[in-house]
């Protein structure tokens, strides 16, 4: 092989002189399958690759000059007659073999290094997941032991309430009993009173009777309470009962999921150990691997040493025989070149004979003796050159596709066309027209919502420093737009600063600073559109007595202000009593629930009309 670009000896041009050669008819592009510098790529475009030796010899009568067939044996077939068949001395092909299977073995050993390392690597995880899964192994262990001391616990609790259960049926059976018998004890005292006649006897006994009768009522009564009671603990037994139950059955089925998740634990750690087994062994076989490769590396090498010794001195004779027989090939190469540049000649202009006559059939229908009727002319010579012929044929070709078929409905169809295109530009200028009217009502609007939101928020802004001021006594307070030049995109910060405090974001303050904050805020907005009406749920609950006075003060200056009605949801004892009326909830019976009122307006002016 020679070097591309420059050599002492002999080199390749860097950019060889191009040849238009095509693989020989029959076979696959070498080149296809080659790649390296222009200078190789040039070498082989004429060179094809096949399978037949059989067929290559046939094919070798056809090839052109530069063309050549090879095999995957190694076999050539040159264009100029030359062969040449490989075999198991040739030291160039076990050169090539030998430099390919120390690419292979390179190749393998770095992949075997690659999966030494990953194999090291998945050793280190599968250790990592074994240390993993022996500590969930004692989580379990521990969840398991957990479960099994809670399922005793309520195994005894559910055994206590259904002895309770027991119990309580056994006492209702006894009261039912008592119930029974005083009943019949009071048919028995009816019928004793009917059966007397003495007036003051009877007043006794009927006196007695009442007691008798008084007493078992009152038996009767607490019978029934307690009966009433004993069911109730009954039901809550036995609801306990199934929920102890359920309990137990849930507590079993995690014990039972438990024992499976340690058994399931249990077997990914052999498997961890048997892996964990299996790499701590594949370093060691690695190792072999590779040093049994060093030892065919090394002497593929001294083969390869004296191979290309061997190499060297039968290059050197070959040299002297290729001078030997250069002169030779040189000599047959030209007559046979000569032979089939000949023979090629012949059958190309028979080939080129018979297409024109093809085309002379096809086009005209007739023989190429008759092209001259056809031409009326009875001298060829005074036609043309062929070239300014086939010029006019192929021109007026075009001319005759570019007009294309005759189309009948073509003005129907641009009318059409015409029509839409019309309508289409009217539906554009409407759309052209809407957009811009949108744009026109949405920067209205913008321009609107700017304005009300900056005179909104200045009105409440001011109300609320004022009403800030008012529940604390004193301080200031603001609100703030952040985050936008454009108010409809700009966020809102709340400042206040309390009497003693500096001007600090609201969520820095304390609790009962935030609500006070909060309700100065809600009025505010209230101030600036008010309500009919206006609900509260629980607002006084995180003050104290002080603020609470001073946001009963507020509620009644803003309704004497803007005659909006509040409803108060509160607990607190001072709220109420400063209200105009109460409504509270009562339930007088058990399961009925009753509303009350009080007025408290109407009960002042009794007062006062009861003091005056």
């Amino acid at each position: 092989s020679l070097p591309v670009g420059g050599g002492r000896r002999g080199y390749w041009q860097s950019t060889p002189q191009k040849i238009d050669l095509q693989p020989p008819t029959g076979t696959l592009a070498l080149a296809d399958y080659v790649s390296g510098a222009p200078a190789l790529t040039a070498a082989l475009a004429g060179v094809g690759v096949i399978d037949d030796a059989a067929n290559a010899e046939n094919l070798q009568r056809q090839l052109r000059p530069g063309q050549a067939i090879t095999s995957k044996d190694g076999n050539l077939w040159r264009w100029d007659g030359f062969v040449r068949l490989a075999s198991q001395a040739d030291k160039s092909a076990e050169r090539i073999r030998l430099r390919q299977r120390l690419d292979q073995l390179k190749t393998d050993l770095t992949n075997i290094s690659k999966k030494a390392e990953k194999n090291q690597s998945h050793a280190q995880q599968t250790q990592d997941k074994l240390i993993q899964c022996q500590a969930t192994l004692r989580e379990c262990r521990a969840a398991s032991l957990a479960a099994e001391k809670k399922y005793g616990e309520v195994r005894l609790q559910a055994e206590s309430d259904a002895l309770r259960a027991e119990a309580a049926q056994l006492r209702a059976a006894e009261l039912n009993q008592t119930l029974h018998d005083l009943a019949t004890a009071l048919v028995d005292c009816e019928a004793e009173i009917a059966t007397l006649g003495d007036d003051a006897a009877l007043t006794a006994t009927e006196t007695s009777a009442r007691r008798i009768a008084e007493t078992a009522r009152e038996d009767l009564t607490a019978a029934m309470q307690a009966e009433t009671r004993l069911a109730e603990i009954i039901k809550n037994a036995v609801n306990r009962r199934r929920v102890c139950e359920q309990e137990a059955n849930a507590w079993q089925l995690r014990l039972d999921g438990t024992i499976g998740r340690i058994t399931e634990l249990e077997n990914r750690l052999t498997g961890g150990e048997q892996e964990q087994k299996r790499l701590e062994d594949l370093p060691r076989s690695i190792a072999k691997r590779r040093m049994e490769i060093a030892d065919q590396l090394e002497l593929a090498e001294n083969a390869r040493q004296e191979a290309s010794d061997a190499l060297h001195f039968a290059e050197n004779k070959l040299t002297e025989a290729e001078a030997f027989q250069r002169g030779i090939d040189t000599t047959l190469a030209e007559a046979r070149e000569i032979q089939i540049r000949t023979e090629g000649q012949k059958e190309r202009y028979a080939a080129r004979l018979d297409d024109l006559k093809a085309r002379i059939f096809e086009k005209l229908n007739c023989a190429p003796d008759a092209v001259t009727d056809i031409a009326d002319t009875d001298d060829p010579s005074t036609l043309p050159d062929i070239h300014t012929l086939e010029d006019r044929v192929h021109r007026l070709i075009r001319e005759r596709d570019s007009i294309g078929p005759v189309n009948l409905r073509a003005a129907v169809e641009m009318d059409d066309v015409t029509t839409r295109i019309t309508s289409m530009e009217n539906e554009r200028d409407d759309l052209l027209a809407a957009i811009a009217n949108l744009r026109a009502a949405i920067s209205q609007l913008n321009r609107e919502g700017r304005e009300r939101l900056l005179k909104s928020f200045a009105e409440v802004n001011q109300h609320f420093n004022t009403l800030f001021n008012k529940l604390f006594g004193g301080g200031t307070a603001e609100l703030q737009l952040t985050g936008d030049d454009d108010p409809l995109e700009a966020g809102l910060e709340i400042l206040a600063s309390p009497p003693g405090k500096r001007l600090q974001s609201l969520s820095l303050l304390s609790g009962g600073e935030q609500a006070l904050t909060a309700l100065a805020i809600i009025f505010a907005v209230f101030l600036t559109n008010p309500a009919p009406i206006c609900v509260l749920d629980e607002v006084d609950a995180p003050l104290d007595d002080t603020n609470v006075v001073r946001f009963c003060d507020l509620l009644r200056n803003i309704c004497s202000q803007t005659d909006t009605r509040f409803l108060v949801i509160t607990h607190h004892r001072m709220t109420m009593a400063r209200m105009d009326r109460l409504f509270g909830i009562t339930m007088e019976q058990r399961g009925i629930s009753k509303l009350v009122s009080v007025d408290l307006q109407t009960a002042d002016r009794i007062r006062d009309i009861a003091v005056a």
